[in-house]
């Protein structure tokens, strides 16, 4: 499957979902990524600060399957490419 990179649109990336789950399963073995490194993980589309305040707003949609570790919040692999898949959104270009 592929998903569109959030931005400008006439600068929308495509990549393919398979591929970034792949390098973060390579970069995270145990599947998880803890939430300092979203946005390393993610290539700067999460922020740690706007992910930490969406946990701590039930109004707010965040990514599912959260856990602990010592301490850490952390994210699981598969969930966070659900949530950017559910938060792209493709700009078609008008006229």
């Amino acid at each position: 499957m592929i998903i569109a990179t959030p931005g400008k649109p006439d600068k929308t990336e495509f990549f393919n979902v398979e591929e970034v789950e792949a390098g973060l399963l390579k970069k995270y073995p145990f599947g998880y990524v803890p939430r300092p490194e979203i946005g390393n993980a993610t290539g700067g589309l999460l922020h740690p600060r706007t992910m930490a305040n969406r946990d701590s707003d039930p109004k707010k949609k965040s990514i599912e399957g959260t856990i602990k570790i010592g301490g850490k919040v952390c994210y699981p692999v598969s969930k966070i490419i659900e949530f950017l898949q559910s938060e792209t959104h493709i700009f078609e270009e008008v006229g």
